[in-house]
């Protein structure tokens, strides 16, 4: 350690200010020697020292190599294969949040379809797919459900047969099923854990302005791979989901239209608390112990920024801020009369 400072041409410069009686100090080094390749440095272990570096011992060239792609091309590079991991095998859960408004948790996309298609056609939705990842057939699936009177078209992008050189496009068209009626919103609900081809629906979606999307961004999850290296194992993004602007949403993830900036601890926390056995209306503060009647459409942007701004308590109880914001909008749709009123059997 002392050679190497040694080595190098040391100047410190010691300012005394009098004023406040605090001395500032600044250290810098000038090394002499060059490199004539990153290799050449990678291996000095004196530009590299092991008290500093202690994970340089353990690298390969190849692990450099590979970690620097992966970090350069986020989503597109990875050292195994990735895989969706789909939630619980169980039915959605349905609560009421308002009449005429039924939330909706998914748990796995494929299992809640049969429910989403009997509730779209009769109610206002809130569909909360944190934590969902979902595949290519169970997403075009919930497009067609979701979709209004137009027909909602993804682009595939992937290499082509017989010569990887090259892209093509293939457009995958999702005709609606003609569930949705006048005045019926579909809100949906996203958070990091969301991911799949899924993602591609709901920035398609809400370009065209079909869904009410509230949460954080996505996981950016939208592409498949391919082996291109053996040892070490090596996979690179072959082909790729994307909305019709063509648009990729490996780096960004799909951004909801409503983003929220919490936690997700805090999101965690409060999505548990109703697995837990917390009500519905308690997380979104509309318990009975809440005697504060609905906004108003004039209120509400004071209560959302009033909301946005409060500091979280860890003592106090979790409040699903996500799910409150589509509480509070909900609510004032309704009141302007742009919420359809449930339909009777």
């Amino acid at each position: 350690m002392i050679n190497s400072l040694i080595k190098s041409h040391i100047h410190l410069w010691i300012t005394l200010l009098t004023a406040t009686g605090c001395f500032v100090v600044s250290l810098s080094a000038e090394d002499s020697r060059t490199f004539s390749s990153v290799s050449e440095l990678w291996k000095d272990r004196e530009v590299f020292l092991p008290e500093f570096f202690p994970e340089m011992e353990t690298l390969s060239a190849d692990d450099i190599f590979i970690e620097g792609l992966k970090n350069r091309f986020p989503n597109r590079i990875h050292r195994e294969m990735p895989e969706l991991e789909p939630g619980p095998a169980e039915s959605p859960r349905i609560e009421t949040l308002m009449e005429g408004v039924n939330y909706v948790r998914v748990y796995d996309l494929g299992r809640a379809l049969s429910a989403l298609e009997d509730l779209v056609a009769a109610s206002t939705l809130v569909v909360d797919l944190r934590h969902v990842q979902a595949g290519r057939d169970d997403t075009l699936a919930l497009g067609a459900l979701l979709a209004l009177n137009e027909t909602v078209e993804l682009s595939l992008s992937e290499s082509a047969a017989g010569n990887e050189a090259n892209a093509e496009a293939q457009h995958l068209p999702i005709q609606p099923a003609g569930l949705r009626r006048p005045l019926q919103p579909v809100f949906v609900l996203t958070n990091r854990e969301t991911a799949g081809p899924v993602e591609t629906l709901l920035a398609e979606l809400k370009d065209k302005g079909q869904i009410i999307s509230i949460g954080t961004p996505t996981a950016g999850k939208t592409g498949s791979f391919r082996r291109v290296l053996e040892e070490p194992p090596l996979y690179v993004l072959s082909s790729e989901l994307r909305p019709s602007s063509g648009d990729s949403l490996l780096e960004t993830g799909f951004v909801p239209a409503v983003r929220m900036t919490v936690s997700p601890d805090q999101d965690r926390k409060a999505y548990e608390a109703m697995e837990e056995g917390k009500s519905i209306l308690a997380l979104v503060g509309a318990d009975g112990d809440n005697d504060e009647p609905p906004p108003e459409p004039g209120e509400l942007r004071e209560l959302l920024d009033r909301e946005e701004s409060r500091e979280p308590d860890e003592n106090s109880e979790p409040v699903d801020t996500i799910l409150q914001r589509a509480y509070f909008i909900a609510t004032a749709l309704k009141s302007m009369g742009k919420i359809a009123p449930p339909e009777s059997n």
